[in-house]
């Protein structure tokens, strides 16, 4: 029997720069003339002048790696359009991903259609396995529901946009609940910069123009997942 599962990431810090902020610091003196005979230390002010002035190139030096399970792979192939990553995903060409769990909304959950739709698309994908279709083949029926996991290794600015992009509820809802996280976990690493990332609608401003969307409504969709 097919397994569904609710949306659910889980975002774990593998590896990550030890001292980002000293780091970002140092790389920033080679462009501003006389930093080391003033003696500036690393300090968040810095950190957020960088961010906001758009002068990101020093920021790219801290880097960050993930380990991101109980996605889809829809949610990861969202991740993937992010060009300055690092990504390895599950592999569907080598595995046999018949017992692998799909992750769908909450509110799809119980739905007979739902179930009955990717009950179908399982059975015809071990049919294919079973009859001797090599797995890489046999993978065009997988639907994007199937359930992987993704190692991402980032740096700081590049998951900065990533994050600013991401957690827009204009995002699917898995999507979104994924880059809270990962934003979460990088507040644990440099707080100087994450704690100034967000997305636009929490500046004030929404940069969607007539595709916005009913943050009251996303919202509340969101709180199902907590």
């Amino acid at each position: 029997m097919v397994k569904i599962l609710p949306y659910d990431p889980k975002v774990e810090i593998i590896w990550s720069t030890p001292n980002p902020v000293e780091v970002v610091t140092r790389a920033c003196s080679n462009t501003q003339k006389g930093i080391f005979a003033q003696e500036v230390s690393p300090n968040a002010a810095l950190i957020q002048f960088l961010y906001s002035a758009e002068h990101g190139n020093p920021l790219e030096h801290a880097v960050i790696s993930f380990d991101i399970t109980q996605i889809s792979r829809a949610c990861a192939d969202q991740l993937r359009t992010h060009r300055i990553t690092s990504p390895t995903m599950s592999s569907t060409h080598y595995q046999d991903h018949s017992k692998y769990p799909h992750r769908v909304p909450i509110e799809m959950l119980d739905d007979g259609l739902t179930r009955g739709a990717l009950a179908g698309v399982m059975i015809n994908y071990e049919r294919l396995i079973a009859s001797g279709e090599q797995k890489e083949y046999a993978r065009q029926v997988l639907p994007l529901s199937i359930e992987v996991r993704y190692i991402l290794t980032i740096n700081a600015q590049s998951l900065a946009h990533m994050l600013y992009t991401r957690m827009c509820y204009r995002n699917t809802i898995e999507t979104v609940l994924c880059a809270e996280r990962m934003h979460r976990a990088a507040m644990t690493w440099l707080p100087e910069l994450f704690e100034h990332v967000g997305r636009s609608c929490d500046e004030g401003h929404c940069k969607e123009g007539r595709m916005r969307c009913d943050m009251a409504q996303v919202h509340e969709r969101l709180l199902q997942y907590d």
